[in-house]
């Protein structure tokens, strides 16, 4: 038989009956697509249980803080005992719950961590419960029996649920940790053009506040030092005033106070023929009439209530902040030009992620994205230059707060932002000023010891996790609840 014959015999044999290797293929699919199977429905079943115990720890956790009663002398047993009715009240896969672990003690608002019931509380620590429900061996019938995964040898699983909660002491200030500006030295504010600024302004030192042209606060304005408040053009505070020093409060053109002014040295103080406080102008009230004169030391929300405590807290953080070790690896943020690595993200590293860079540049449209959970915080230290321009900015990913991000300038060079940039989280810089220009877009607050400067868009209406009012072992009764994991 010729050779070409006994060829194409062979090729034709290629196509011969090949159903054993499809069997063994279908068989390896089939297998292949149970595991996949098993993944899936398993993967459901436990998210659904884990949201389960993760809700029954809130839950828990909530109660048992509201039960503490008081944030000067917590019930710490009654505390607990809530905390551990309340998790018999949810249910997990089908089953009432039996078992939690309630802990006690004072949760820092700096560290993130619980401490224990016997320390002497600072003004960042608040009483607090923390709850875990398992679904493990010997609790709550755990550990979670699958229903699909035994096909890849994966019989049970342990899950649990963790939260803590927390009791902040009531206060007579009205401050709140919402800061637009806190001026934590004798360096001044100076808002001009055109700024809305969301967040009450506080002074603790003697510099002096300048508000003019069409911009303004959006909240109240305390002076605590001797320095000046000059309101010029249609600058505006929306709040009530205090000046609770021998500065001068000046108001000219049509500068306007929505609430009260109360002025310790009224004496010395001048206010043009259109301005206003409280609806009612100078003009038809000779004498500065409509004004609450001598108020301001006696004032429940006054100057020296309101500013003094966060000015501390503030430094007690830096210094807190400065000394923490990092957990990412990153050391250099220098985003200048699209060809120089436009993009950069940083990852959570766990609840508290510390970055301690030598200098943050960002300019043309580089960004520096932060990538965490609504729960994770993160503390960027920045020993060198701090500069921010360009169309890029600072952004948030993954759930992650303003509130929580904080950049600590720990030089004493000018923070610089401007262009159209946008930027999330609190800049802390006592020994460095600030200065925001241009089209900028704040999301934070801005505490300085230096002069702070304005001439962009500040919007800051968060209360910083570590600005609390009152302090760790003297607020009054109750106090306000509210989870912090």
């Amino acid at each position: 038989m010729p050779t070409k014959w006994i060829f194409l015999k062979r090729l034709r044999n290629l196509g011969a009956d090949q159903s054993g290797a499809i069997a063994v293929i279908a068989a390896i699919a089939l297998v292949a697509f149970l595991g996949f199977a098993a993944l899936v429905l398993d993967l459901g079943h436990i998210a659904i249980v884990k949201s389960e115990l993760q809700k029954a720890a809130d839950a828990g956790a909530l109660a048992g803080a509201k039960a503490l009663g008081s944030a000067s002398s917590p019930n710490w047993s009654s505390g607990v005992a809530t905390a551990t009715y309340t998790v018999a009240k949810n249910s997990a896969a089908g089953a009432l719950l039996t078992d939690c672990t309630p802990t006690y003690g004072y949760w820092s608002t700096l560290t993130h961590t619980l401490q224990p019931s016997t320390i002497t509380p600072q003004s960042t620590d608040m009483p607090a419960i923390k709850v875990v429900v398992a679904k493990t061996a010997g609790e709550n019938g755990g550990p979670l029996q699958l229903s699909f995964a035994p096909i890849l040898g994966i019989n049970t699983t342990n899950l649990d649920g963790a939260a803590v909660a927390i009791i902040t002491p009531s206060s007579s200030t009205s401050g709140g940790g919402g800061w637009g500006i806190l001026e934590i030295g004798d360096g001044n504010v100076n808002i001009s053009g055109y700024v809305p600024l969301y967040g009450n302004v506080g002074m603790n030192g003697n510099g002096n506040i300048n508000i003019s042209g069409s911009s303004g606060i959006t909240g109240n304005l305390w002076v605590n030092g001797n320095g000046g408040i000059d309101l010029s053009g249609t600058g505006y505070v929306t709040g009530s005033l205090w000046d609770n020093g021998t500065g001068v409060v000046s108001m000219s053109g049509s500068a306007s106070v929505g609430g009260t002014a109360y002025l310790g040295s009224p004496a010395n103080d001048s206010f043009s023929w259109s301005t206003s406080i409280n609806g009612q102008t100078a003009q038809n009230n000779g004498s500065n009439g409509f004004i609450n004169t001598g108020a301001a030391s006696t004032d429940a929300s006054g100057a020296v209530g309101s500013v003094q405590p966060y000015a501390q807290q503030a430094l007690t953080a830096y210094n807190d902040f400065s000394a923490l070790p990092a957990t990412s690896a990153v050391t250099v943020i220098n985003n200048t030009a699209n060809w120089n690595e436009p993009v950069r993200t940083i990852y959570s590293t766990g609840d508290q992620t510390v970055v301690n860079l030598t200098s943050l540049t960002i300019g043309g449209d580089g960004n520096l994205t932060l990538n965490g959970s609504s729960t994770d915080t993160f503390i960027i230290n920045v020993a060198g230059n701090f500069s921010i321009s360009g169309s890029g900015g600072i952004f948030l990913s993954g759930g992650l707060t303003a509130d929580n991000v904080t950049f600590v300038h720990q030089g004493t060079s000018t923070v610089s932002v401007g262009g159209s940039t946008t930027i999330n989280g609190t800049i802390l810089s006592p020994n460095g000023a600030i200065n925001i220009s241009g089209n900028s877009t704040y999301n934070g607050s801005l505490i300085s010891g230096q002069n702070v400067t304005l001439s962009g868009s500040v919007h800051s209406p968060q209360n910083l996790p570590w600005l609390v009012p009152g302090s760790g072992g003297s607020g009054t009764t109750g106090g306000v609840v509210h989870l912090v994991q």
